[in-house]
């Protein structure tokens, strides 16, 4: 119940402050990774302090964009689902290389996103959202935070 509570707050939030409006980073740092699994349940790991912190900066940087559930809106692709994040670059606007790993989809984020702020996002945050939105597609991360080091190794279909 709670956490429904919370997310009709977050999407209420993304909805106000439209695409690229949060004032918080939701990046996780090292020193929230550290202690992710604490009270997050039993097993919980860094990837899951990553998936809520990719969760929020998503309701505040993307949703308005790209749907609350990440099916896309308008013209705009969805990035959670079937059709999303294809492989194909014809399907897409923004990328100039394939889309496979996580490493393909933080450099996206990266580099093209918000459309608004263009490359404002750290590479903690582009992180982030590439563990909720690989996490939402069913990629399993493993227990571990997307970073540098693993993105690669995480594919995306």
């Amino acid at each position: 119940m709670t956490r429904m509570v919370l997310s009709a707050i977050t999407l209420a939030l993304a909805l106000v402050t439209g695409c690229g409006g949060a004032p918080s980073d939701g990046a996780v740092t090292p020193d929230k990774q550290a202690g992710a699994g604490a009270g997050a349940g039993a097993g919980a790991g860094a990837d899951t302090a990553q998936v809520a912190a990719g969760e929020k900066l998503y309701a505040g940087k993307c949703a308005m964009c790209h749907g609350a559930e990440g099916k896309g809106k308008g013209t705009t692709p969805g990035v959670i689902g079937k059709e999303a994040l294809p492989v194909d670059l014809a399907k897409s606007k923004a990328r100039t290389g394939p889309l496979k790993t996580g490493a393909d989809l933080a450099k996206l984020i990266k580099d093209t996103m918000p459309p608004d702020a263009r490359g404002s996002l750290s590479d903690e945050q582009s992180f982030s959202l590439t563990a909720f939105i690989l996490h939402k597609n069913g990629v399993a991360l493993g227990g571990k935070a997307v970073d540098a080091a693993n993105a690669a190794s995480l594919s995306i279909h």
